[in-house]
């Protein structure tokens, strides 16, 4: 290969290198452009998880101040919590996208840079390799030249020189087309990494534009609206629910009120009929000990009137032995 080839390979180079710095900054400005865009979308999920988390606390605050109340039922602490954990996993979910894609396009972006770096460096090094062969070359085809000028006027002593120079040039010539057959490789090794950094480029452009990040964030901002007016309704129905739980309250202590003053008459009424039954239990006690004693004054009145009636019988009997023995004595006297 000759002069030619080795120009058409310098110019290969150089137009090789002008491509990627090319591509270089078009896809560092895409590299940047994307970053910033996930960058603002970060903000704008972790501003949205800030909300998030400041709710979170004015409603443990809301419920410290309350806490002898509950204020929701275990459907609506249900419902409550699953909203947020499904706002808290969307957030998750899209914050870690986000992240992964800056960290994928600045690994990337760092890799296709220090390729470019490398390719750089060395294409640079072939164009001072390229140059110096191209002015060594220019050099010798100067010198065959003058040589073959004045080569009619030197003696056999030029001539054996000059052919021991020539040797030496074609070992050279030799040697630089041996260069020149790495130098293409080289070349055709960096044009196929160029075209490797172009299908990373067109691999990255598959990542999700702004257009899906922004209706991501839409609707995860339209799912936290919905998730805001839910608590909305959730607060309006614990209100509700407080009116309604102070409205009890207070029918219960009425109702309690009116227990105690029940209980209080209950009591007054029990101890009084004690009082009675005692007094009762006194009072029959102090009857049977005295109808034990008009039974025993009874049972004496009973004894002596039998005693009683049976002094009579006997003094009757004695009484009539008597008269009919006077009657006998009258009638014998009479007699």
């Amino acid at each position: 290969m000759g002069e030619n080839g080795k120009r058409d390979s310098f110019n290969l180079v150089r137009e090789g290198l002008l491509i990627s710095d090319n591509a270089r900054r078009k896809f560092s400005a895409a590299v940047d452009k994307q970053n910033v865009i996930a960058k603002t979308a970060i903000q704008s999920l972790d501003s949205l998880n800030d909300q998030i988390v400041q709710f979170i606390f004015s409603s443990v605050r809301h419920d410290n101040h309350c806490s002898d109340e509950k204020d929701l039922g275990p459907n609506e602490q249900q419902t409550l919590h699953s909203s947020m954990v499904l706002i808290r996993k969307l957030l998750q979910d899209a914050q870690s996208k986000f992240r992964t894609m800056v960290e994928d396009n600045k690994q990337l972006a760092a890799k296709i840079d220090g390729s470019i770096n490398t390719a750089n460096q060395e294409v640079s090094a072939l164009r001072a390799e390229l140059e110096d062969t191209n002015k060594r070359l220019s050099q010798m085809s100067d010198t065959e030249l003058l040589k073959k000028d004045c080569g009619s006027s030197e003696g056999e002593s030029d001539i054996e020189d000059s052919n021991k120079e020539k040797l030496d040039k074609e070992n050279e010539l030799r040697q630089l087309k041996e260069d020149n057959q790495k130098l293409e490789t080289t070349v055709r090794s960096l044009s196929r990494e160029i075209s490797e950094l172009r299908t990373l480029k067109v691999v990255n452009s598959n990542h999700p534009s702004y257009g899906e990040l922004k209706l991501d964030l839409i609707q995860t901002k339209q799912d936290l609206n919905r998730a805001k007016e839910a608590l909305a309704a959730l607060k309006a129905d614990r209100k509700r629910l407080k009116g309604e739980k102070l409205e009890l309250l207070n029918q219960m202590k009425q109702l309690y009120t009116t227990l105690e003053d029940k209980e209080a008459e209950l009591r007054d009424f029990m101890r009084n009929y004690e009082q009675r039954m005692r007094e009762g239990d006194e009072t029959i006690k102090q009857l049977l000990i005295e109808k034990d004693q008009w039974d025993h004054e009874k049972w004496e009145i009973i004894q002596k009137a039998r005693q009683a009636a049976e002094q009579a019988v006997y003094l009757q009997t004695q009484s009539e032995s008597r008269e009919d023995h006077i009657c006998k004595l009258e009638n014998e006297i009479t007699e």
